[in-house]
């Protein structure tokens, strides 16, 4: 009898969603640099490292159990935009992305680094 995971499937946000969503975060840029020291500490301070940091899934694949581990951590996540938006800021090749950070998975933030690139966003 094949094992079933504990986890259910989870519906992935397209390129175009997270470009559009990476336009409205970095609006508030400044905003949410400002919030950065006064908000306390993100959930992903408490966990071991190593958790965002594991075998990636394939973009078309839902989120391996590791990854779907890791997301859980960012889903509340008072600083996830401005975690998002230093990731893609701070990279300079889309290649550079590993594991998971701001709630998407390396596959999205590649997706998503190329696409910003290529609209001159970075």
């Amino acid at each position: 009898m094949p094992r079933t995971s504990a986890l259910p499937p989870m519906n992935r946000p397209g390129t175009d969603e997270l470009v559009a969503r990476y336009r409205l975060i970095s609006l508030s840029r400044r905003r949410l640099l400002e919030l950065a020291d006064v908000i306390e500490p993100s959930p992903c301070s408490q966990v071991d490292p190593e958790t965002f940091h594991m075998q990636a899934s394939p973009i078309g694949d839902q989120p391996n159990r590791a990854e779907r581990k890791a997301l859980a951590v960012c889903t509340h996540c008072p600083v996830r935009d401005l975690c998002l938006v230093r990731d893609m800021c701070e990279t300079e090749t889309p290649f550079e992305l590993r594991g998971v950070r701001a709630g998407l998975r390396q596959a999205e933030r590649r997706s998503l680094h190329i696409e910003l690139t290529r609209q001159g966003l970075l």
